[in-house]
């Protein structure tokens, strides 16, 4: 008798979003919950800067797109990326042409493995356009829950020195992602 090893399979989680230290999933619900109400269109804070939140991943993954949700209106360029704790740029979208819809797909970036490990995601905007996402309930959320921010940082730089977020706004922006199981 001869052993044959059974195939793995890929299997798609799901379109994610990253949360607050937390593990790659869906968590629309938890942002709804900590910002106090549904999404709305919400102008970027500041021209050329970045906001980042850390997210855990707890098992290998293979990040292979990123989604933002836009506000009302088209124009500017927006950047989406990872970053590890060091600050060091591990993929990004590059300049993207922002568009309006409820969900834009960002097909530009690289298959990357991601291992266990904390990591910040990132988006940056060259204007003040709106963007969906949420205001928190109360000054020094976003801070309390480890986002961070950082200045004249578009487009996305290879590293980057972040600093603690004083934006009262969540942009909804996440990444699609599969794993292999095991």
């Amino acid at each position: 008798m001869t052993f044959t090893a059974a195939r793995s399979e890929e299997r798609l989680l799901h379109h994610g979003m990253v949360s607050p230290m937390g593990p790659l999933a869906d968590t629309c619900g938890a942002m709804q919950g900590w910002s106090g109400g549904a999404a709305s269109a919400i102008a970027w804070p500041t021209a050329n800067l970045a906001i980042g939140y850390p997210f855990q991943v707890t098992e290998i993954v293979t990040v292979y797109g990123a989604w933002y949700a836009a506000g009302g209106t088209a124009g500017g360029n927006l950047d989406i990326g990872i970053y590890d704790l060091a600050g060091n740029r591990i993929v990004s979208t590059g300049t993207t042409a922002r568009t309006i819809s409820a969900h834009t797909e960002i097909t530009a970036l690289t298959d990357t493995v991601l291992t266990p490990n904390h990591y910040y995601a990132t988006m940056a905007a060259d204007t003040t356009n709106l963007y969906t996402g949420w205001t928190w309930a109360a000054a020094g959320n976003a801070e309390a829950q480890g986002f961070v921010e950082a200045a004249a940082s578009f487009v996305l730089p290879s590293t980057i020195t972040f600093s603690r977020s004083a934006q009262t706004f969540q942009p909804h922006f996440g990444f699609n992602f599969y794993s292999v199981a095991s």
